[in-house]
């Protein structure tokens, strides 16, 4: 019986390491879609939204700080809303307005990390 029970108890774990890459995964397709409407941003723009004003300029028309004089009325993400990375966490983002990096802090939720629980960084991903 424990030799059932440890067969049993290694798919599972084999099964939830999967899921997880998955998500993963899903979560580098994310970053490289809100890298997209980034990109159409700074074409409307001639810049991309300042860590301030956040990825939220990507649903709604900045009210602060430098500004865009051909927002697209509709916004960037269809549906309005932002989406949340694989594992239900919010992304970061960190933009001077030249430069931009869209980043998941992994399953975890904090800076750092390994496997799935290791940072997502729009830098870095392939």
């Amino acid at each position: 019986m424990g030799t059932v029970r440890k067969q049993v108890t290694l798919v599972g774990t084999q099964v939830i390491n999967r899921y997880n890459r998955a998500k993963a995964e899903g979560t580098k397709i994310q970053i490289k879609q809100i890298s997209s409407y980034l990109k159409q941003f700074y074409v409307d723009c001639n810049f991309y939204p300042t860590t301030d004003q956040g990825l939220e300029a990507l649903v709604g028309k900045p009210t602060g700080g430098r500004e865009c004089k051909n927002y697209d009325p509709n916004g960037y993400i269809e549906g309005g809303k932002l989406p949340m990375d694989g594992f239900g966490n919010p992304f970061s983002y960190i933009s001077d307005a030249n430069t931009f990096e869209v980043i998941s802090l992994g399953k975890d939720g904090q800076e750092g990390g390994e496997g799935v629980d290791a940072d997502l960084s729009s830098k870095t991903i392939d």
